[in-house]
């Protein structure tokens, strides 16, 4: 995922959790990978990649966990 070393990585994913965290209402998130991606510096398929990790689907509308 990305060039970046694996403890930068690691600490953008703790951060991105937790935002996800607050930003999810009944297993939808409230936020999109794109406005994730810019707000940490990172590609937003990079942030695709993290939500489908953390067991997240896109329907093509929402971010959300079955």
């Amino acid at each position: 995922m990305g060039r970046r070393p694996e403890e930068e990585m690691q600490a953008i994913i703790a951060e991105i959790q937790a935002e996800i965290d607050s930003a999810e209402k009944k297993n939808v998130l409230t936020i999109s990978a794109n406005d994730l991606a810019r707000e940490h510096g990172v590609h937003p398929q990079t942030v695709t990649a993290i939500l489908r990790m953390m067991g997240y689907e896109y329907d093509g509308l929402y971010w959300f966990k079955k």
